[in-house]
């Protein structure tokens, strides 16, 4: 079977979830034997039994199920589609769609994001969650045309991405006031002992914690992980535990949460990158991210995205991600 008959695949679609010739033939607005007449082509093209009878009824096979499945997805698409060119021929906004990996911090999410909703009234701007990994798939099938990361995208040959540089901050420990004063002397080897909330082990900002921790022989005892980073603070504001935030929302961290700074780590950073799949994406909205990651979140930054200082980006973002992996 070369092609698909998508009126063979929606008879045996909608037969399959009526469990009748019949009454699918009514919704199909068909007779029911042109609708016999498309099953068994559609079987015989298949070369597989799709529909068995019973008692009760028409069953979908095993290899039915499957085709069911696949079916139910093709028509949902094509419900999406047609939704979707409605949609945007009656609005008068273009879309501009920003993936969020969701490792990083909602408040840092907000700042970035922030000076772009000064541009809402020409465009509309979608923001799409999920893994780095999901958001990079998204983006190979033109779904998404920015992601806002902590970590460059690796290279790939079919897939070939480009990581601009946004800027970077410090790392500051939070607590619950109480908790706070009970770590706060002696800080940062005050940590050694002390329950901690931290990010997954997946995430940059995770590796860098460890990292800070084995060269200062700092041990933690880690109460809890977390991939949401949200929860993290909300759990943090709880007292389970002291928690790591970037500085650069420290501000917002003790106003949003009731909790107390303890101190900054020193030499540990967190960083993060604007990945597209061109070398420079021209967009009104890319500029208002720009000139708020320069003027705002990264300002004291000794470099931020598209300040002239630093040509080679995407090349020095990737040297930088080979650094860490090594």
């Amino acid at each position: 079977m070369n092609r698909i008959d998508y009126t063979q695949l929606r008879c045996f679609k909608t037969v399959a979830e009526w469990s009748d010739v019949e009454l699918a033939a009514k919704s199909l607005k068909m007779p029911p034997g042109a609708v016999n007449a498309q099953l068994r082509a559609f079987e015989t093209a298949l070369g597989r039994r799709l529909l068995e009878s019973h008692p009760k009824g028409l069953v979908v096979t095993g290899f039915g199920r499957t085709v069911l499945a696949y079916a139910r997805e093709i028509f949902d698409a094509e419900d999406r589609l047609l939704g979707y060119a409605a949609g945007s021929h009656n609005s008068e906004h273009e879309q501009f769609i920003v993936g969020l990996p969701d490792v990083i911090p909602k408040l840092v999410a907000h700042e970035l994001l922030t000076p772009a909703f000064a541009r809402s009234s020409d465009y509309q701007l979608v923001c799409r969650e999920g893994s780095l990994e999901g958001l990079l798939a998204a983006m190979a099938l033109h779904q998404v045309d920015l992601i806002l990361s902590d970590c460059p995208a690796s290279p790939n040959q079919d897939m070939p991405v480009h990581n601009q540089w946004l800027g970077e901050c410090g790392v500051t420990i939070f607590g619950e006031p109480a908790l706070a004063k009970r770590f706060r002397d002696g800080f940062p080897g005050s940590l050694n002992g002390a329950p901690m909330l931290l990010p997954a082990l997946k995430t940059a900002a995770r590796r860098k914690f460890d990292l800070w921790a084995v060269n200062h022989e700092c041990r933690p005892k880690v109460v809890a992980e977390f991939d949401d980073t949200a929860l993290l603070k909300v759990m943090g504001r709880s007292g389970f535990g002291l928690f790591p935030a970037p500085s650069a929302v420290a501000a917002s961290v003790i106003r949003q949460y009731q909790v107390e700074a303890l101190g900054d780590l020193e030499g540990v950073t967190e960083e993060y990158f604007a990945i597209s799949l061109e070398r420079r994406l021209r967009h009104p909205l890319v500029e208002s991210i720009q000139n708020g990651v320069k003027q705002g979140l990264f300002a004291g930054s000794r470099k931020a995205w598209g300040d002239g200082s630093n040509p080679g980006d995407e090349k020095d973002a990737d040297a930088r991600h080979s650094l860490a992996e090594s």
